[in-house]
């Protein structure tokens, strides 16, 4: 009876690692791009296809997705799933979740420190979004009557 070369479990991390290492080089081959500024003309071409195709009901969609990306809903969103896994004692899910949280949240700081990158002056700013770090801050813009 022959045995297989690699088991079923020894192929899967293969897929999986191969796939990360793609990822990797993925990431760090548009970084670099990104850092030396040769991205000027594909920044023209990318956000004149946009404007093009840009409806009210686009730009809707487009702010709804980007407040997806905050950092309050994705730390609430970590801390409520970090909560229901302690409460059904996946230990080793939590630990995942907080070691994967803790290293997005580095890794984002780094890069956009490294890219430093302003906003292209084709890209015209649809929405501007102020947001005060307390919430005594929105009485702060409300008219005063007395």
């Amino acid at each position: 009876m022959s045995h297989p070369l690699f088991s079923a479990r020894a192929g899967r991390l293969s897929l999986w690692l191969g796939g990360a290492a793609l990822a990797l080089l993925t990431f760090v081959r548009i970084t670099r791009e990104l850092i030396e500024g040769d991205v000027s003309a594909f920044d023209r071409s990318f956000l004149l296809a946009v404007a093009k195709t840009r409806t009210p009901w686009l730009t809707g969609a487009a702010v709804d997705v980007t407040a997806l990306g905050s950092i309050t809903l994705v730390v609430l969103c970590s801390a409520f799933t970090l909560l229901i896994l302690l409460v059904l004692r996946d230990r080793m899910g939590a630990l995942q979740l907080l070691a994967a949280s803790a290293g997005a949240g580095i890794l984002t700081l780094i890069t956009k420190n490294i890219i430093e990158r302003i906003r292209p002056e084709e890209a015209q700013q649809l929405v501007v979004v102020s947001a005060s770090p307390t919430p005594a801050g929105i009485r702060c813009r409300l008219p005063r009557f007395t």
